[in-house]
């Protein structure tokens, strides 16, 4: 099959796009939050392509797409209840826009779209081009994420192709998605109301309309995980989570070799399955790469913008050929100054949002997050899987603020930090010096392995290149650092800064996720975390369920 890319400003590529899912096709389109692969969610045959395509679980349901409120009398079972009105109350409030709201089903609605549940998850998407499809469609579409199961979430059409080329009948361009992340998941017919997965739709926004709504303890409490261990951790400490009372209060805590030997572990397996360069990096829609030589620099391919300014800086140790016998290692430095992407109108909008945002954490400050402890509800779209994960390994170092501190508020540590070959000790912030701390020790054992396996070899082996990928959220340059780096391996190390905002991190989340497959080829990537409060509790959703590992600061710093 030969996927097509429609144009959103040609009607008839539009018309194009309705006829294929009049025919049981699936087509990706575009919204507000991410790309969604849509097919008719009355035609069980057209359905189950969705679930083929994306490889996803058949009992994980989808969300049911529609243009107007008027639809819902049809798909939902009860009307007259007061758990309906206030759900349509707070449609009202949020659609269109990325919220979806959960509704005891009709029997119009087929079982293979809920996944056997009672119930289903009606969306109104506010973008123009989704609506203006849903509209001129005589029936609604289900719509997942339009990506390979379990990989990051797709916010550009380069994204769905990238997944989902052949397998599907069209992908219609829309740009890049400006939310970012899924759509918030709220079932209004439970006591009390939950927030089943965090998206577009705050916490904090909501509970102004639903004062009794909750969070589900899921989302708010930090899995300290290691690899294939995770389970076993949850279990053992699953007294613990209910028993916390916040965000910051869970305390599990991983030895720290262990921790060293899983992180050393899942670097060595990426590094080897890669069938890609990891000298030779393919740009992706995120930027050109910089050659690691300072000398040597490549050609700037020009991207195309970003709805939000990402910063990119690339550094790399300059390793000197040495003699077995030389102790002498190199120091590996980061880079003084990123490049940049995005043009100046979208940071003037960012910088609109900043105010907007800035008044919304102020007046919602006061809003408590609330810990549900009873049964889980039955799976919902999003929460019964792990998702968002790319090939390379992500490494969490998480963020222990109070729900009032915000990404602007965290400190400036380019303005503080100073260039030096030493340990960092003057470094002020724990996640920073988690990050370099980490990054230290896991250089030094693969060192450490490199040197054991090349000592059986008979001749010199070329030295051995790894990359690594740091996603800051409280620093809007690469900070001044440096470690020493043994002589019989090269690190490539790379900065993104995922923006000033929790709104713009939320945004450019996925996108970076990607770019650490397809333009880095990281063998490690290490995160820096945020706040769990408005848009941050749903970035963090995001990053546990891609991380590897998530760690407390304190689980590296001696």
């Amino acid at each position: 099959m030969e996927t097509i890319l429609l144009d959103i400003n040609k009607e008839d590529d539009l018309n194009q796009a309705c006829k294929f899912f009049r025919e049981g096709s699936i087509v990706a389109i575009p919204t507000e939050t991410v790309y969604g692969l849509g097919a008719n969610a009355l035609d069980v045959n057209a359905v189950k392509k969705i679930y083929e395509a994306k490889g996803r679980p058949s009992d994980n349901p989808l969300i049911v797409h529609i243009s107007d409120m008027d639809k819902i009398p049809t798909l939902v079972q009860e009307t007259s209840s007061e758990q309906y009105k206030l759900a349509i109350r707070v449609g009202k409030e949020f659609w269109p826009g990325p919220l979806s709201l959960v509704f005891p089903k009709s029997s119009i609605v087929p079982d293979r779209v809920t996944g056997g549940l009672k119930t289903v998850v009606l969306r109104i998407p506010s973008h123009p081009v989704a609506l203006k499809i849903l509209s001129n469609l005589e029936f609604p579409l289900a719509a997942p994420s339009a990506n390979t199961s379990g990989k990051p979430s797709p916010t550009t059409a380069q994204h769905v192709l990238h997944d989902l080329q052949g397998k599907i009948a069209a992908v219609v361009d829309g740009g890049c998605s400006n939310v970012g992340v899924e759509s918030t998941v709220v079932n209004l017919f439970c006591d009390p109301p939950l927030i089943l997965r965090p998206g577009g739709v705050t916490f904090e926004q909501l509970k102004k309309l639903v004062p009794s709504l909750q969070l589900h303890h899921s989302l708010i409490e930090i899995p300290h995980k290691v690899g294939t261990e995770r389970k076993q951790s949850q279990e053992k400490d699953s007294k613990q989570r209910n028993e916390s009372k916040g965000f910051d209060e869970l305390t599990s805590r991983l030895e720290k070799e262990q921790l060293l030997n899983e992180i050393v572990k899942l670097v060595q397996i990426r590094h080897s399955q890669k069938s890609i360069s990891t000298t030779n990096c393919p740009p992706s829609s995120l930027g050109s790469v910089i050659s690691p030589s300072s000398e040597n620099v490549s050609d700037a391919v020009t991207p195309p913008p970003l709805p939000a300014t990402i910063n990119y800086a690339h550094s790399s140790s300059s390793i000197s050929p040495a003699s077995e016998t030389s102790s002498k290692s190199e120091t590996l430095s980061s880079p003084a100054t990123p490049f940049s992407l995005g043009s100046s109108s979208q940071q003037h909008s960012d910088s609109q949002s900043s105010s907007s945002s800035s008044s919304s954490s102020s007046s919602s400050s006061n809003s408590s997050v609330v810990i549900d402890t009873s049964t889980p509800p039955p799976p919902t779209p999003g929460m019964k899987y792990t998702h968002y994960s790319p090939d390379s390994p992500i490494v969490l170092i998480t963020r222990q603020e109070t729900a009032s501190t915000s990404v602007t508020e965290h400190t400036a540590l380019s303005d503080v930090l100073k260039s030096s070959s030493s340990a960092n000790d003057d470094i002020p912030d724990d996640t920073f010096k988690a990050m370099i701390s980490l990054l230290k020790s896991v250089v030094e054992r693969i060192a450490k392995t490199e040197s054991e396996k090349k000592k059986e070899e008979t001749h010199q082996p070329p030295q051995d290149v790894y990359n690594v990928v740091f996603l800051w959220t409280s620093v809007s340059s690469p900070v001044p650092f440096s470690i020493e780096t043994p002589s019989n391996i090269k690190i490539n190390l790379s900065h993104c800064f995922l923006g000033p905002l929790l709104s713009a991190v939320q945004r450019n989340l996925f996108s970076s996720l990607r770019d650490c497959d397809q333009t880095f080829a990281a063998d490690l990537v290490l995160v820096e975390g945020v706040a769990p409060h408005e848009e941050g509790i749903a970035i963090m959703n995001r990053l546990t369920k891609a991380a590897k590992i998530c760690i407390d600061p304190t689980d590296v710093i001696s």
